[in-house]
């Protein structure tokens, strides 16, 4: 039970880090939503899943709707303006599959649409990496 503890606590550390710290930090400004969502998932973990015994499945399925659009939100602020017009259409995509996936989604194929949302996920990752990639040696 101590390591669920620890668990806990290195995911609610950066927020509080950056709670302390926020004047003197403005470069990391684009990552607080992520270490915010980080925070908030270790809380909801211990008062949900552990403490009040709530199936997790239902988090994890909303977990990965928020993590994406975070993810957006990240590359759509370090990438060029002219990135974003694919950002918004790829975000587009992901929620309709999302919510497509989530109008037939079964808790014992739970497993099938975690991967499936994944995969778009990862492809859509990877080609925010290549435009950023793309950015970096334009700007040179």
């Amino acid at each position: 039970m101590l390591i669920i503890y620890i668990v806990i606590f290195l995911g609610i550390l950066p927020s509080i880090f950056v709670l302390i710290k926020r004047n003197k930090i403005k470069t990391i400004q684009s990552y607080y939503p992520m270490i915010f969502l980080v925070a908030f998932g270790s809380i909801y973990e211990y008062l949900f899943t552990i403490m009040l015994k709530i199936n997790s499945e239902y988090w994890f399925r909303f977990y990965d709707l928020i993590s994406f659009l975070l993810i957006s939100y990240y590359f759509k602020s370090i990438l060029e303006k002219n990135n974003h017009k694919f950002i918004y259409i790829a975000t587009i995509i992901y929620s309709l599959f999302y919510t497509f996936l989530f109008l037939f989604w079964n808790r014992n194929i739970n497993l099938d649409t975690g991967s499936y949302l994944n995969a778009l996920q990862t492809v859509f990752i990877f080609i925010f990496f290549i435009f950023w990639f793309f950015n970096i040696f334009k700007n040179l």
